[in-house]
């Protein structure tokens, strides 16, 4: 993940907010549950929800979307 173009583009602190997300993700795959559509849609709306006070601009919420749909469908 920390390969992706899409994460190097993000500031540090949106890095670590994305980390977190990883995170969770991680748990989930480990645990071989299947991370969909929806859950990637929640999470996305949340930030979207949250981005005034955590900073973020539409091109970050749309680099957090590209990033967490790569894990869709692993386990």
């Amino acid at each position: 993940m920390r390969q992706s173009p899409y994460y190097r583009n993000l500031a540090g602190p949106h890095k670590d907010l994305i980390m977190g997300i990883f995170k969770e993700y991680k748990s989930l795959i480990r645990r071989q549950i299947d991370i969909t559509e929806r859950k990637v849609d929640h999470d996305v709306y949340e930030l979207y929800e949250n981005r005034v006070k955590l900073g973020l601009t539409q091109y970050d919420i749309d680099n957090f979307r590209k990033i967490l749909e790569s894990f869709k469908g692993q386990h």
